[in-house]
């Protein structure tokens, strides 16, 4: 089948003399979808590092939440072992007080102190274990919600955006703390039941008589129907002074009365007032004596 010449030149793209009108159209249609075309790739690459840095802010909006739980457990989880710890030590110092002769008074208040400070722990473990196995349940919802906060602010200027946060694995096992061992237990009241209380004591006996205002360290008791007078005990002189003031005005009058209540247990050490300098002096046989002494004085 034969074309007329005429017919071919017109969609002939050029001849002679170069382009023809349709080869031009066809030319400039090819440019411009080449330049839409890059026009959009670019848009739907913005577009997308958009969206990936929206989600990439949800995700760590949501690790947040995570994050701020695990420092609740790690604290809860401290507090936990200090009183633990507490309790061992004080239940250890009681079981040595108890062993050493007239120290079976300080060793029954120290091993009482353990197992107050014991049952402490596992009620603040009870409680503490409770409500973080409530807030770990609903860690994916709280999760979800900080994402979804996020997104919502990214989206206040611009196109709205939408993030769904999944917490992988989304359940855990209950929170629990182990309770104090049964042996650990029974060997603290075996201590405490050791130190028992007696009416009299005889020759020999080494005891311990609490609540005796009246009596202080070098006094003698002795039946009144037959009084008996101990040489009191020879202490050395104080060799070293130091001076104190209270941290605030007006309790002058209570460091002198620590200071007398201890000296009636601890005959070491004596209290004077310098009229020069109108300070109070805490003389005693060094620093470290002193230092204990301040270190009581500030306890009571």
């Amino acid at each position: 089948m034969s074309v007329p010449r005429r017919m071919a030149q017109a969609f002939s793209l050029h001849d002679e003399d170069g382009m023809t009108t349709v080869g031009m159209v066809v030319s400039l249609l090819l440019a411009l979808s080449m330049i839409f075309s890059s026009a959009q790739v670019y848009r739907i690459q913005s577009v997308s590092s958009r969206v990936q840095s929206v989600a990439d802010a949800g995700a760590l909006a949501a690790g947040n939440v995570v994050a701020e739980f695990m420092v609740a457990v790690r604290v809860c989880d401290s507090v936990a072992l200090s009183l633990s710890l507490t309790s061992l030590t004080s239940t250890g110092l009681g079981i040595v007080a108890c062993c050493v002769p007239g120290g079976q008074g300080v060793g029954a208040k120290l091993l009482e102190a353990g197992a107050r400070v014991a049952d402490a722990r596992d009620s603040f473990s009870k409680t503490a274990s409770e409500g973080l196995t409530r807030v770990q349940k609903a860690l994916p919802f709280l999760a979800a919600a900080s994402a979804a906060s996020v997104a919502q602010g990214n989206g206040s200027n611009g196109p709205d955006y939408t993030v769904l946060a999944l917490l992988v694995p989304d359940s855990a096992e209950d929170i629990r703390v182990p309770q104090e061992d049964a042996r650990a237990t029974q060997a603290r009241e075996d201590a405490i039941d050791q130190a028992e209380e007696v009416k009299e004591l005889e020759c020999g006996d080494i005891g311990a008589i609490g609540k005796m205002e009246k009596v202080k360290t070098g006094d003698t008791l002795s039946d009144p129907r037959k009084v008996v007078k101990l040489e009191p005990i020879p202490f050395p002189e104080p060799c070293y002074s130091v001076a104190i003031t209270p941290k605030t005005k007006g309790q002058e009058d209570k460091i002198a009365q620590g200071l007398a209540r201890m000296n009636e247990e601890d005959p070491t050490f004596s209290v004077t007032n310098n009229a020069e300098t109108h300070q109070m002096v805490l003389n005693g046989s060094g620093d470290m004596q002193v230092d204990v002494l301040v270190s009581k004085l500030k306890s009571r």
